[in-house]
């Protein structure tokens, strides 16, 4: 491994801890249209994807009707969760103690990652790199967000780690050619999840912010 001075975070699930929020939220609008889910089988399908591709598939498998205001509906959504977010715990004495620059890439929008960023006090350390799928044609689990974010970054992958808590972000980010260190401290992480990162071929997996300063220090000493 090369010399490593970018970190790539994942923004919900890792930085903070909207994706528990998220569930709740998309499964009593799922269930009020009439769909048969809860929110354990959400986090397990769902996280990690977008709310309109989520729709989407629902309305491609005749479950929904296409004619839903999806922008509407999403935008009550966001700003229900927006209510709720909360940073995950450890995050800010985290960042504070990694002096490698930080960039955001999410499947969220710029907006809502600034409002999540802002929200969560963490903001400074991230400046204006924050790379969003709306930046490109498909999102996470396609690797272009994060090609986009190393075009835009002008670094090789080689110098960069990224930080993930899903399985769809962890599939782009390896897509993408990076390496990834899995995370599971989010509240939204079920039992077997950290095995599935293992088998997605993470290189390693941090249960906890607390653990992610030395977990990296460790890396680049190896690097």
């Amino acid at each position: 491994m090369a010399n490593i001075d970018n970190i790539l975070f994942d923004c919900d699930g890792v930085l903070v801890d909207t994706e528990i929020v998220a569930a709740r939220v998309m499964v009593e609008q799922l269930q009020s249209l009439d769909i048969d889910i809860n929110v354990g089988t959400y986090l397990t399908e769902c996280t990690g994807r977008t709310f309109s591709g989520i729709f989407r598939d629902f309305m491609d498998k005749g479950q929904l009707d296409p004619e839903l205001k999806l922008d509407e509906i999403i935008a009550s959504l966001e700003q229900r969760i927006f209510e709720g977010t909360t940073p995950i715990i450890g995050v800010n004495q985290a960042l504070d103690q990694i002096q490698i620059r930080k960039s955001v890439v999410s499947n969220s929008n710029v907006y809502q990652i600034q409002h999540a960023l802002e929200s969560a006090g963490i903001s400074k350390h991230f400046g204006s790199r924050m790379f969003s799928s709306m930046h490109v044609e498909k999102p996470k689990p396609s690797p272009l967000v994060y090609l986009y974010a190393l075009k835009s970054l002008r670094v090789p992958k080689e110098r960069c780690i990224v930080i993930e808590d899903s399985l769809s972000g962890t599939k782009a980010a390896k897509s993408a050619g990076m390496t990834v260190i899995g995370f599971t401290g989010g509240s939204h992480i079920v039992d077997g999840h950290k095995e599935k990162l293992e088998a997605l071929g993470v290189l390693t997996v941090c249960e906890k912010h607390e653990d992610l300063p030395d977990l990296i220090s460790d890396i680049t000493k190896s690097s």
